[in-house]
């Protein structure tokens, strides 16, 4: 008896399969590298395709001298600008922004207020402009206008049911 016990010991130690062996698990590959995705363009800037229109389309005023440049508020996404043009009613000189802005391509071009101040707005490629003729500058001999280009647009949600507005 002791024959089959030693061969049973000596296979055993051999390495031989026996039905209660459990299988080896297959030897595992690392999985090859996954391609890395195609690079993107990064997102244009609102305030870079604000500029560029802003460029594209910034109105000749007459008779006008810069008093500020161009300027980009971030935060806001939006560009003002600032020049004194001679004269002293507002109103007559945001009639000759209008038609300067008509000119450079704006459309809808409105004006209100005084001859003590008056204000002249118009839109071109999603940005509206809004000039206001009527400050004062010590740097200026006329009427300071005040202009701001925006893409803002501002929606108010839905009320819910029974909701009022405060």
């Amino acid at each position: 008896m002791r024959v089959p016990l030693a061969i049973a010991v000596i296979a055993n130690l051999a390495g031989c399969k026996t039905d209660d062996a459990k299988p080896a698990a297959p030897a595992s590959r690392p999985a090859p590298p996954r391609p890395a995705p195609p690079a993107r363009a990064p997102e244009p800037e609102p305030q870079a395709e604000l500029l560029d229109i802003v460029l594209l389309r910034e109105p000749r005023l007459p008779n006008a001298t810069p008093l500020a440049p161009l300027k980009v508020i971030e935060e806001r996404e939006r560009v003002t600008q600032s020049w004194c043009i001679p004269g002293s009613d507002a109103h007559a000189i945001a009639l000759d922004v209008a038609t300067a802005l008509t000119g450079a391509g704006w459309v809808g071009a409105a004006v209100r207020g005084t001859p003590a101040r008056a204000a002249a707005s118009a839109t071109a490629d999603g940005v509206t402009l809004s000039i206001t003729v009527g400050g004062v500058d010590a740097t200026c001999t006329g009427l300071v206008a005040s202009a701001t280009y925006t893409t803002a647009t501002f929606t108010i949600p839905p009320l819910a049911d029974g909701e009022r507005i405060r």
